[in-house]
């Protein structure tokens, strides 16, 4: 008997810093160097920690959630078209440049309102990594009430985030003098939910016009 086990997790976090709806507006992505789609776009100020890396050319800015030392990483290329670059170049050396605590400061963000909805067939990662004997004859008959030989032919794994508005508190950057930078993400970009130094999830992001 074959046995198709599904993995879901849904992850729709509070900020730990609102964006305000209503400062919310069309703006164009470029999905490429010469392509553009509108997408609804946050906007907030606030202190926050955003750092260049100059290795990979990609500005690196970490927005927190409510729950404690839970983050967002976003790594954002310099150019438009930057972001196949970026992958290639993202060694765990520079993984761990991440992990760098730099100093908030006045910042404001404008980011796109995303959704992943991604489904992966884990089979295959798994038996590379020297998993058989699931996906052979195995003794699972706990999972199941049918009697005979048992094996888990795929293991589904889907994965749903939700980024929006939602936050905790509002971010205020007024009580300094310092000008505050700016960063847009408008161009394809990759993400990190992470808890210190562990990543819970990571992807891209490009929007089909």
């Amino acid at each position: 008997m074959k046995i198709n086990l599904v993995l879901t997790a849904y992850f729709n976090a509070e900020w730990k810093y609102a964006f305000d709806p209503k400062l919310t507006k069309k703006v164009d992505f470029h999905t490429s160097a010469n392509t553009v789609t509108p997408v609804d776009m946050m906007s907030i100020t606030g202190e926050f920690v955003l750092e260049y890396i100059k290795a990979i050319d990609t500005d690196v800015l970490h927005l927190p959630f409510k729950q404690k030392h839970l983050k967002m990483t976003l790594l954002v290329p310099r150019k438009i078209d930057g972001i196949n670059t970026l992958i290639q170049n993202l060694t765990m050396v520079h993984m761990t440049n991440l992990h760098r605590r730099g100093k908030a400061r006045p910042v404001n963000v404008q980011l796109p309102k995303f959704k992943i909805d991604s489904e992966d067939d884990l089979k295959k990662p798994m038996q590379d990594l020297g998993i058989h004997d699931l996906f052979s004859n195995v003794n699972i008959s706990k999972l199941a009430t049918s009697k005979g030989p048992l094996k888990v032919d795929h293991i589904i794994q889907r994965v749903v985030l939700d980024v929006d508005e939602r936050g905790a508190e509002v971010a205020f950057a007024s009580r300094t003098s310092l000008k505050p930078q700016h960063i847009v993400v408008d161009r394809p970009f990759l993400f990190l939910v992470r808890e210190d130094n562990d990543v819970y999830f990571a992807g891209r992001v490009n929007f089909t016009p």
